[in-house]
């Protein structure tokens, strides 16, 4: 099962989606996690070293996701969009996100967007680009907001 993350501070979201994998029963999971140390510098090493611990397969780069062309990524099946909280940025994460996605016909690509509850620019971009790419949402009440995107 792969994963993929857009800001991911110090992995703890990371962690709850490769730990869910296990738990429902995929036989593996490996991480790809994307953060520029904005908020927390030297942060990545902290992640690194927290999967090797917990023998999860784990890929983090430090890179500002606007910056790149693409990410270095295939067949993810699980994506989390957590990085900069403008409509520009949140929706260049998705759209370069989903050419690293399970190949359609296959329905089992989904995003998690977080904090949908106080950016509503995130939330519109999400929104946005579920109408063009074929996705549905399910919108969750939480502190922060948080819908999730699955294909139809």
């Amino acid at each position: 099962y792969l994963i993929a993350e857009v800001g991911i501070y110090y992995g703890y979201s990371l962690m709850a989606m490769a730990k869910g994998a296990l738990a429902g029963g995929s036989p593996t999971v490996a991480v790809n996690g994307f953060d520029n140390e904005q908020y927390a510098p030297g942060s990545l090493e902290w992640v690194r070293q927290a999967f090797i611990e917990e023998r999860i397969g784990c890929n983090v780069m430090k890179v500002d996701t606007q910056q790149i062309a693409e990410f270095p990524l295939h067949m993810i099946e699980l994506a989390s969009i957590d990085g900069d909280h403008s409509y520009d940025s949140a929706m260049n994460d998705l759209v370069k996100m989903e050419k690293c996605m399970v190949p359609r016909p296959r329905l089992d690509a989904t995003y998690i967007v977080d904090d949908i509850g106080w950016a509503l620019n995130v939330r519109q971009a999400a929104e946005d680009f579920s109408a063009k790419y074929g996705y549905h949402c399910q919108y969750y009440p939480c502190h922060k907001g948080l819908m999730t995107l699955e294909r139809k």
